[in-house]
Protein backbone atom coordinates (compact mmCIF):
# COMPACT_ATOMS: atom_id res chain seq x y z
CA UNK A 1 0.00 0.00 0.00
CA UNK A 2 1.06 3.62 -0.97
CA UNK A 3 0.85 7.10 0.60
CA UNK A 4 -0.81 9.37 -1.48
CA UNK A 5 -1.63 13.33 -0.88
CA UNK A 6 -4.47 14.84 -2.94
CA UNK A 7 -3.46 18.52 -4.38
CA UNK A 8 -6.57 20.47 -4.71
CA UNK A 9 -6.81 23.79 -5.79
CA UNK A 10 -8.66 26.28 -3.53
CA UNK A 11 -9.42 28.93 -6.24
CA UNK A 12 -10.64 26.48 -8.37
CA UNK A 13 -14.61 26.04 -6.60
CA UNK A 14 -16.41 23.42 -7.54
CA UNK A 15 -16.93 19.62 -7.67
CA UNK A 16 -13.89 17.18 -7.85
CA UNK A 17 -13.64 14.85 -10.94
CA UNK A 18 -15.21 11.34 -10.21
CA UNK A 19 -12.47 9.53 -11.67
CA UNK A 20 -9.04 10.14 -9.63
CA UNK A 21 -7.28 13.61 -7.96
CA UNK A 22 -3.84 14.30 -8.90
CA UNK A 23 -1.89 13.20 -6.41
CA UNK A 24 1.87 13.32 -4.48
CA UNK A 25 2.30 9.17 -4.90
CA UNK A 26 4.83 7.47 -2.16
CA UNK A 27 5.75 3.87 -1.79
CA UNK A 28 5.08 3.73 1.39
CA UNK A 29 2.50 5.17 4.16
CA UNK A 30 2.75 9.09 4.62
CA UNK A 31 3.16 9.76 8.72
CA UNK A 32 3.41 12.90 8.01
CA UNK A 33 3.66 16.65 5.62
CA UNK A 34 4.36 19.58 6.22
CA UNK A 35 4.40 22.91 3.23
CA UNK A 36 7.48 25.13 3.22
CA UNK A 37 6.65 28.24 4.98
CA UNK A 38 8.48 30.06 2.55
CA UNK A 39 7.66 28.31 -0.88
CA UNK A 40 4.04 27.86 -1.16
CA UNK A 41 5.05 25.41 -4.11
CA UNK A 42 7.33 22.91 -2.06
CA UNK A 43 5.98 20.13 0.04
CA UNK A 44 8.46 17.76 2.47
CA UNK A 45 6.59 14.39 3.43
CA UNK A 46 7.99 11.95 6.41
CA UNK A 47 7.31 8.17 5.13
CA UNK A 48 6.98 5.23 7.27
CA UNK A 49 10.00 3.95 5.81
CA UNK A 50 12.34 6.90 7.08
CA UNK A 51 12.65 8.83 4.34
CA UNK A 52 11.64 12.39 4.05
CA UNK A 53 10.37 13.40 0.26
CA UNK A 54 10.36 16.93 -1.38
CA UNK A 55 8.07 17.45 -3.89
CA UNK A 56 7.81 20.37 -6.12
CA UNK A 57 3.78 21.49 -7.09
CA UNK A 58 3.63 24.04 -9.81
CA UNK A 59 1.92 27.35 -9.12
CA UNK A 60 -1.20 26.13 -10.94
CA UNK A 61 -1.47 23.05 -8.88
CA UNK A 62 -0.87 19.45 -10.27
CA UNK A 63 -1.24 18.66 -13.76
CA UNK A 64 -0.76 14.56 -13.67
CA UNK A 65 0.24 12.50 -10.55
CA UNK A 66 4.03 12.72 -9.69
CA UNK A 67 5.57 9.76 -8.71
CA UNK A 68 8.94 10.47 -8.40
CA UNK A 69 10.01 13.53 -5.72
CA UNK A 70 12.39 16.12 -6.51
CA UNK A 71 14.76 15.11 -3.28
CA UNK A 72 14.45 12.22 -1.12
CA UNK A 73 16.50 12.13 2.35
CA UNK A 74 17.64 9.16 3.62
CA UNK A 75 19.33 8.17 6.64
CA UNK A 76 22.23 5.57 7.17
Amino acid sequence: MSGQIGIVELDKPGRLPDTSVNSLINKSKVSDFQWDPFSEETLACGCDDGVVKIWRVGETGLETSLEEPFIELKGN
